[in-house]
């Protein structure tokens, strides 16, 4: 089985960012510029890790953290939100238990690719 990752964000830089860290780790990357694009391509891949910025265009990250909490597939997928807003700018809600790390930008290159590397080789567990 390939590792996978999903990187959904509207940001082209923090597209760019994620991917080349995570290119390093030889693991296929798949991209999303909005939540409507990660559902769609979520109906048929299961990633190992999805990174997952919150504020999107067309279907934002809270309705793609639903989707992700009722395809009992994605169970075992890890999902980190990589946001540039602090986790207490959102409301409690059942979708925000679905995230296994919250991490705000900037974020490190080293996070992001230890954060990976954990998650892949099952360190990070859901």
């Amino acid at each position: 089985m390939t590792n996978s990752v999903l990187v959904v964000d509207d940001d082209p830089p923090s597209r760019v960012f994620l991917e080349q860290i995570l290119r390093s780790l030889k693991v296929e990357v798949q991209q999303a510029v909005d939540g409507a694009e990660a559902i769609d391509l979520l109906e048929h891949t299961t990633p190992n890790v999805i990174f997952l910025d919150m504020y999107l265009p067309r279907v934002g990250g809270l309705d793609v953290l639903g989707f992700i909490l009722d395809t009992p597939r994605l169970s075992n997928t890890i999902v980190v939100v990589v946001s540039a807003h602090e986790h207490i700018r959102f409301p409690s809600c059942r979708e925000l238990d679905r995230v296994d790390e919250y991490l705000v930008k900037p974020v490190s290159v080293r996070t992001i690719r230890d954060l990976a590397q954990r998650a892949i080789s099952g360190q990070l567990i859901r």
